[in-house]
């Protein structure tokens, strides 16, 4: 972590008359305050990094603010919770970051184990891909894969408020079909 001298830190907050008056602060507010500006910093920080990120796309859609989802909360289950984090955030191997990672321009990171023609990323994998249809029927429910669309699929991913149940089996299919996937590649 990036160390700054307290002089920086209450410039960049714009508290720079806390470091010049010191005198003059009253302690109990001023923490206060600091602790405020440095959180509306950090927040902002982060939502620009998600703006500017390509790889995150998605993953902004579903993640409207900053905190702690819901949904990894209320998920008792390490390893369930462990695998819908991971696919929220695009730490997979889909070809989607796989082909980021080695400079394949985005519109060749197909699906190789289908005849759709397409790219292999999130949506694909969750809600299309022929090869998961028996675990997508098992623990999906069925209207987010008739008619798909990017609306159902950010509808799906964004159900920290709705039933655990629904959040248990998103990632039961994830972790289900990852590893039929990995075992066919």
């Amino acid at each position: 972590m990036l160390s700054l001298p307290l002089r920086d830190i209450l410039q960049s907050s714009g508290l720079n008359e806390v470091w010049l008056y010191p005198s003059s602060v009253r302690i109990d507010s001023f923490v206060l305050v600091l602790r405020s500006r440095l959180r509306d910093i950090y927040v902002s920080n982060w939502r620009t990094g998600l703006d500017l990120s390509s790889a995150l796309d998605v993953f902004r859609e579903i993640k409207l603010n900053f905190g702690q989802s819901s949904n990894l909360t209320s998920m008792e289950n390490t390893k369930y919770r462990n695998s819908l984090a991971k696919f929220r955030l695009s730490s997979h191997k889909l070809n989607i970051e796989v082909g980021r990672h080695n400079n394949i321009p985005r519109n060749e990171r197909k699906c190789t184990l289908c005849n759709l023609n397409d790219i292999e990323d999130e949506f694909h994998f969750l809600l299309k891909c022929p090869l998961y249809t028996a675990f997508r029927r098992q623990y999906i429910p069925k209207h987010f894969y008739t008619n798909t669309n990017m609306f159902k699929y950010i509808t799906l991913m964004q159900s920290e408020n709705t039933c655990i149940s629904t959040l248990k089996n998103i990632a039961l299919f994830c972790d289900k079909s990852f590893k039929l996937r990995d075992t066919l590649l």
